[in-house]
């Protein structure tokens, strides 16, 4: 069965340390956020998430629907790749505690538009490939399952006050309630430094003001770095079945990467859930510059709308028919015919605003703390390029590291 989110905080809380009162406040569920979460968590600190959307992963997470059962659909990253050592441990507890397992599908079959090479083709990688069990959101799950990290989900921090290097920090949500008080911030996502935060829920985006108060030239710097950072918007489409329809069944992958096509650049087939309580699905993938071009549209379900963003249902339907008639162009254009199907559970239409990090400056490095400020930023959205799962765990798991050496070290470097 799939697990209820409300239940996740981890039971066995880690050893009580001198820095147990350390209170920690970390912006974002997803894999960067959890990392960080999780690290802190078996130093001694007292960690927070607040997740705007109902649940972990980010964009490595599943989509499921209360009002229909056996929905599990991985309608961000499918599956990640593993080359980094620590990582490579982590996700051995992960095995073992039945969060994580080697995904074995089909992969990385190529259909090329461009003419610039054969039209398809099996493209193996060499390292192996993990995913989350029965979806991606077990990832993050298992990551925080044996700390004592609170998660504090639906919840939007919309005003940050900074009371003194001593103090640390106030946050406020969306009403103006207080959400604590927290000695360190630890930003894992850009959404709340970056423009973008404007065009979808209006207003200034939240750090802004504190950030004119502090008036901190290394954390201007760090912030105007975000504020620039360019990203690849991506639409999905999923759709899920009762009985998978032959033409899923005999396609000749799992993942198909699609280069060249104005549309449509993946397709990810989930024939056989890994529980048998969870429907087949698939998801289509847009091309960023198709996102781009429909950049006001947010999809349906999803933490943007919850969170009080504007949807337009008519550009939404129109969005997913010309994804799903680009499918229908794909397909008849490899040889293998008009697939012909009635979903049992969709279409439904998601938005990734900052799916893939781009162009972010050169020199900013994958985890940036602030000692002064009491502020750190983490994730794949500092890196460069960005994307990848392991760089959003790595990323997070470094700024922990950084915080509690400062936390046992108080006369370290400030800005680390």
């Amino acid at each position: 069965a799939i697990p209820d989110r409300a239940q996740l905080v981890g039971s066995s809380p880690p050893t009580p340390s001198p820095m147990a009162a350390a209170r920690v406040a970390i912006l974002g569920g997803g894999v960067a956020g959890c990392a960080t979460a999780r690290a802190l968590s078996l130093g001694g600190a007292a960690a927070t998430i607040f997740e705007m959307g109902r649940g972990l992963g980010g964009r490595a997470a599943t989509r499921r629907a209360r009002e229909r059962p056996g929905i599990c659909i991985n309608h961000g990253a499918p599956a990640f790749d593993v080359t980094d050592g620590e990582f490579v441990g982590v996700l051995r507890q992960l095995e073992a505690t039945g969060h994580v397992e080697r995904w074995e599908g089909v992969r990385q079959w190529r259909c090329d538009f461009t003419g610039s090479k054969d039209n398809s083709g099996a493209s193996e990688s060499k390292d192996p490939l993990y995913r989350g069990v029965p979806g991606m959101s077990a990832f993050c799950e298992g990551l925080v399952s044996d700390s004592s990290a609170e998660l504090k989900f639906r919840t939007m921090v919309k005003k940050f006050q900074f009371l003194g290097e001593t103090k640390g920090w106030s946050l406020s949500g969306r009403s103006g309630e207080d959400l604590g008080h927290y000695d360190w911030l630890v930003v894992t996502s850009s959404s709340v430094v970056h423009p973008r935060w404007t065009q979808i829920y209006g207003g200034s985006p939240p750090l802004d003001h504190a950030a004119r108060e502090l008036d901190d030239a290394d954390l201007n710097a760090t912030l105007d770095g975000i504020r620039n950072l360019e990203s690849k918007p991506v639409f999905v489409v999923m759709l899920a079945f009762e009985k998978m329809p032959q033409f899923f069944t005999d396609f000749p992958s799992d993942i198909l990467d699609i280069d060249g096509h104005p549309v449509l650049s993946k397709l990810i087939i989930t024939r056989k859930p890994r529980t048998p309580d969870v429907l087949p699905s698939i998801v289509l993938h847009s091309t960023s510059e198709f996102g781009k071009e429909n950049a006001k549209t947010h999809g349906k379900g999803g933490t943007a709308e919850a969170m009080g963003a504007n949807t337009n249902a008519e550009e939404e339907k129109r969005i997913v028919e010309e994804m799903l008639s680009a499918f229908e162009d794909v397909s008849t254009r490899m040889g293998l015919g008009l697939p012909l199907f009635a979903p049992d559970y969709g279409p439904v239409l998601h938005r990734w605003g900052s799916a893939f990090p781009d162009h972010l400056p050169a020199g900013t490095s994958s985890e940036r703390i602030h000692r002064e400020a009491r502020i750190a930023f983490a994730g794949d959205y500092m890196c460069n390029p960005g994307g990848r799962v392991e760089q959003a765990y790595l990323s997070g798991s470094k700024v922990a590291a950084k915080i509690l050496a400062t936390l046992k070290s108080p006369f370290l470097k400030s800005n680390l």
